[in-house]
This record gives C-alpha cells, sequence and structure tokens, in this order.
C-alpha cells in the first residue's frame, strides 16, 4: 500500500514537471476543478512549488490557496514566501506567526522572519530571529548560512566565523565557505587570514572572478 502511494506521488510528480512549459505550468484542468481534491494534494504543491522556485507567485498562491485543513497549515512557510516575493511583508509576518502558533515548521519560520526584518532593514530583529531558527536546527545549512548574515549585518564578526567554520567541518571544498571567511577576516583587518582563506577559495573555484577581484583588491592595501 506504501509503495502505491509512493507511485500515485510519483506519477502526479512527474505530471507537474512535464506540463511545464518553461517552468510555468499548463494550469487549466486544475483549475476548472477536475484535480482540487485531496488526494491530488501533492501534485497541486508540487506545481506551487515549481511557480515559487522560478518566482510565479501568483501562480504559486493561486495553488497553494487550493490546499485545505492541515495540507494548508504545512504549507503557510510556502506562502509566506511568496507573500515577501509580492512585498507584502505584513501579511508574510501573520502567516509565519500562525505556523508558529500551530508548531509547523518552527524553524523556517522563524529564519523567514529574520529575513522579513533585515529586509526592512532592522538588522538586530532579524537577528533575534535567526538565533532562534538556529537553536532550533543548528544542523541546517540554509539556516546556519542565514545566522551567519545576520551576524555580520550586525557586525558581529566572530560569531559569523565561527559559523562558517563549523560549516567546513561538514564540507571542506566549499569554496563560498572560503569567501565568505576571507571577507569575515578582512572585517576584522586580519589581512593575512583574509589572503589565506580567498586563496583556498580561488583555488577551489578558480573561474569565479568575484573572488579574484576580492583578493586582488585586498593584496593591494
Amino acid at each position: 500500500l506504501v509503495f502505491f502511494w509512493f507511485v500515485i506521488f510519483c506519477f502526479f510528480s512527474i505530471v507537474a514537471y512535464l506540463q511545464a512549459d518553461k517552468y510555468k505550468t499548463n494550469d487549466s484542468f486544475v483549475i476548472n476543478g477536475y484535480i482540487n481534491a485531496p488526494q491530488y494534494y501533492p501534485f497541486i504543491n508540487g506545481v506551487a512549488k515549481i511557480h515559487i522556485k522560478y518566482e510565479n507567485y501568483d501562480k504559486a498562491l493561486e495553488y497553494l490557496s487550493m490546499l485545505k485543513g492541515n495540507e494548508l497549515n504545512k504549507n503557510l512557510v510556502d506562502i509566506a514566501v511568496v507573500l515577501c516575493g509580492q512585498n507584502k511583508f505584513e501579511e508574510a509576518e501573520e502567516v509565519l506567526n500562525k505556523s508558529i502558533e500551530l508548531n509547523y515548521n518552527p524553524e523556517l519560520c522563524y529564519a523567514n522572519l529574520s529575513i522579513i526584518y533585515e529586509k526592512k532593514g532592522e538588522y538586530a530583529k532579524a537577528l533575534e530571529y535567526a538565533l532562534k531558527s538556529y537553536e532550533i536546527n543548528s544542523y541546517n545549512i540554509d539556516i546556519s548560512l542565514n545566522l551567519a548574515r545576520m551576524y555580520r549585518l550586525n557586525n558581529k564578526f566572530n560569531e559569523a566565523i565561527n559559523i562558517y567554520n563549523k560549516l567546513l567541518k561538514f564540507n571542506k571544498t566549499n569554496s563560498e565557505y572560503y569567501y565568505s571567511l576571507g571577507v569575515l577576516y578582512n572585517d576584522i583587518n586580519n589581512k593575512a587570514k583574509a589572503i589565506e582563506f580567498l586563496e583556498t577559495a580561488c583555488k577551489l573555484d578558480p573561474k569565479n572572478e568575484i573572488c579574484l577581484q576580492k583578493l586582488e583588491e585586498i593584496k593591494k592595501y
């Protein structure tokens, strides 16, 4: 029975992808109500995520609004992401707080709240929510990167460095981590360390023009 439903889920996921025309799906048979039923929620959700990925926010919201009950509650974070994409930050904040209240994906809710406050220019508040997110799930890479960015926005460079050093323990070949560490060490005027990490980043990704320019810039001074 589990295998059967897995096959059904895969089938509708493939259909969602094949319906895409440059990732903009043919929605007519969904909108007409032919599959607007609980058993098709995985399909509806999958199509919504495609629209979110390619920033078709109106379409994404149209699909997400088809979900009901717990399925809707489980996707409140996606709805908030859509609202943020439409610059409706107050509405997004309300949706995220509702999701936290229902205890659906609280770590992602806090992370997205931090991004909302970052866009508002309220960096201290953004850091507060990023920390709450990290306290719930410190192993999530996106949550860790978000916290590191908020630390830097609040001029807490050493704290940001600590986050990237932890990430390096799990992935020692990620050029972006070395680049970010190089930039952060430059922020605290440790030129030697900055050059060391930027050189490593450039070796790992020799075609990265931004990294090469940054290294050249720091070496000049």
